[in-house]
């Protein structure tokens, strides 16, 4: 399986989302669009795709 520098980058920020998450701070509305934003940024993503990638990160799309 060959691992692209995108992929490798969704991994980190998935990551670093989840580590986020259960240390509690994203909390509110404002932290979640905050964070939001960055991922549509960072991963050159739509808001559909953001949230769909925010809530794998955190692990609640299933």
């Amino acid at each position: 399986m060959k691992t692209t520098t995108a992929t490798i980058r969704q991994r980190i920020i998935a990551d670093a989302i989840l580590t986020m998450f259960v240390k509690g701070e994203i909390n509110t509305q404002s932290d979640v669009d905050a964070v939001m934003n960055k991922i549509q940024k960072n991963l050159n993503m739509s808001v559909e795709q953001a949230g769909e990638f925010f809530r794998n990160a955190i692990g609640t799309n299933n």
